[in-house]
C-alpha cells in the first residue's frame, strides 16, 4: 500500500511483532528514502524519523504533516 503526494510518497513496510504500522517516506523524483513514520509510544502518536541528511521544502513538510495526521486519525478510529 502506498500514499502519494506531490513531492513524496509513503510505502508500508513489514513490521512483525508490532501493533502499529511503519511507512518509509521516499522522494517522488529520485525514489530516495527520506525517513520513516512510526509510532512513538511516549507521545502516543505517529512521528517522522528522518535520515541523517535531510532537506525538506515547506510543500514537502505539508505533505508529511497531512500523511501523519491521516494515519493518526485512522489509528484512533481502529481502537476499540
Amino acid at each position: 500500500m502506498s500514499d502519494h503526494f506531490r513531492f513524496i510518497h509513503f510505502t508500508e513496510t513489514a513490521n512483525p511483532g508490532r501493533k502499529t504500522k511503519i511507512w518509509v517516506c521516499y522522494t517522488n523524483s529520485t525514489d530516495m528514502p527520506l525517513g520513516i513514520v512510526q509510532w512513538y509510544s511516549p507521545w502516543r502518536q505517529y512521528c517522522f524519523y528522518p535520515t541523517n541528511t535531510l532537506v525538506l521544502s515547506a510543500d514537502c513538510l505539508r505533505d508529511l504533516v497531512t500523511f501523519i495526521d491521516g494515519k493518526q486519525r485512522e489509528h484512533k478510529e481502529e481502537r476499540p
